[in-house]
């Protein structure tokens, strides 16, 4: 029951139409704000696993780790600006 819960927390939050605040990150952006308005709850294993769907993961869960892929150019599959704790060679 108490994992039922957070099926029903919202994705994201605007504040005072000028901040969003998001649990993991934008990850590559290519959604807006529509997009996110049109996510229902609660959210299905099968909505989170279709490939159109993968921004909503992205919004989850897209801070960086060591093992993200690079594409052919080098260049891993992370965003944002912010180093992530995980990724710094200080980490355990």
């Amino acid at each position: 029951l108490f994992e039922e819960a957070f099926d029903q927390l919202p994705i994201g939050c605007l504040i005072s139409e000028r901040v969003l605040c998001v649990h993991g990150g934008i990850g590559d952006g290519r959604w807006d704000l529509n997009d996110l308005r049109s996510v229902r709850r609660p959210l299905s294993d099968k909505q989170l696993n279709d490939p159109r769907k993968k921004w909503i993961l992205n919004i989850l869960w897209s801070d960086p780790i060591q093992d993200d892929e690079e594409d052919e150019a080098g260049n891993a599959g992370v965003f944002g600006v912010h180093e992530s704790p995980r990724m710094s060679s200080n980490s355990a």
